[in-house]
């Protein structure tokens, strides 16, 4: 992978000790040479009915064939008496164009069992059409389902990317709005990007928005920090991430 990273540990600045009480293990995942996630973790929560909260830690695994396609994928739950939640294996007819897949399913009794099925190889879809020019800084794309969902790019005198709007809808209180995202970046030594600042609008708020998010950057690319405010509710999450590297 690119900075010979081999793992990526995140986890809650604001309050790391109490962070790392209730979460030992942390949010990480696990890369191979080719930048693939290949093992992560995550946790689920449930309620007893004494009230307790339960918090349960589980492990996506991943595998890939030759080509870059995923071929199968495992969720095991950790310290569980059947600690498998999803089984997914699936196999490429290129020739055919069909996927042959195998799935863990459990039915109403509570009993699991592995079934087969047979689809059409669904090839990926671009999301952008093509970004037409409005002048020599600054360009826009629309979406190719969508004209009404576009981004308009700007740039700066070394033909970086100053800035950027993304107008998309979203739902609110009075039902669907007008949204955009405004993302700002700033470079550092070598023209690294350095921090990236994203605020979310909406119509009905043009003046403050309703999220800010800066993520700040290492010298060689990986993000180093996330502070997330939300606004309505004047919380925050202070997320730091910790690489490991291959010797």
């Amino acid at each position: 992978m690119k900075n010979k990273v081999t793992k990526i540990f995140q986890y809650d600045a604001s309050d790391s000790l109490k962070f790392i009480q209730k979460y030992p293990n942390g949010y990480y995942s696990i890369v191979d040479d080719l930048g693939r996630v290949v093992e992560a973790n995550n946790y689920t929560y449930f309620i007893t009915k004494e009230g307790e909260t339960i918090t349960r830690e589980y492990k996506n695994y991943s595998f890939y064939d030759s080509l870059n396609n995923q071929i199968g994928f495992i969720q095991m739950f950790i310290n569980l008496e059947d600690p498998f939640r999803i089984i997914t294996l699936k196999s490429f007819d290129y020739n055919s164009n069909k996927i042959k897949t195998v799935n863990l399913e459990e039915n109403n009794e509570y009993e699991s069992k592995f079934v087969f099925r047979e689809e059409e190889i669904q090839r990926k879809k671009t999301f952008f059409g093509d970004t037409i020019s409005i002048n020599k800084f600054s360009k826009r794309t629309y979406s190719v389902s969508d004209s009404s969902i576009y981004l308009d790019l700007f740039y700066n005198k070394k033909d970086q990317i100053d800035s950027s709007i993304f107008h998309n809808s979203c739902i609110g209180k009075n039902g669907s709005n007008d949204c955009y995202i405004k993302t700002k970046y700033l470079y550092g030594k070598d023209n690294v990007i350095s921090i990236k600042t994203i605020e979310n609008y909406s119509e009905t708020a043009k003046s403050n928005p309703l999220l800010k998010r800066k993520i700040i950057y290492h010298t060689n690319g990986l993000v180093k920090s996330v502070l997330t405010e939300f606004i309505d509710s004047g919380t925050k999450e202070f997320t730091k991430y910790i690489y490991y590297y291959d010797n």
